[in-house]
């Protein structure tokens, strides 16, 4: 069972590459609610410019915010992605400020409703709905 799960997992890693691969090499970099998603950006040549919050529960100053709004708009980030599970009033208004586009439905350290039902699926899940806000 482990030889063929290992054999799925690396099916999945070059289906990410894949995707990956149909973004733009200048549209390959995003902001985060927070950073959840670092070690996978590094992984798969893609750039987290910045996130709302350096942890949930702590929220972040004007200074901070108004910095993070200049580096999406110097930078041409064009999505800002966040969990399922946080509150969306702070990304959006960064959104509405910014013009990037908010994606608040991901998953990165918990499974949810169908589909996303297992690590396979959620990574599927979190790679469409990233490849699709930055192409």
């Amino acid at each position: 069972n482990a030889a063929t799960y290992d054999a799925r997992l690396t099916d999945l890693d070059g289906w990410v590459r894949d995707q990956v691969k149909t973004i733009p090499p200048a549209g390959r970099k995003f902001v985060m609610f927070h950073d959840a998603l670092g070690y996978f950006a590094r992984a798969y040549g893609l750039a987290v410019v910045g996130v709302a919050v350096k942890a949930p529960g702590q929220d972040p100053s004007a200074g901070e915010i108004a910095a993070l709004v200049d580096a999406i708009r110097a930078s041409g980030v064009k999505a800002i992605f966040s969990e399922d599970q946080f509150p969306t009033a702070l990304v959006d208004q960064i959104g509405l400020e910014t013009g990037a586009t908010v994606v608040a439905d991901l998953f990165d350290d918990s499974l949810g409703a169908a589909p996303v039902t297992s690590y396979e699926a959620l990574i599927r899940w979190d790679v469409e709905h990233l490849v699709e806000a930055l192409r």
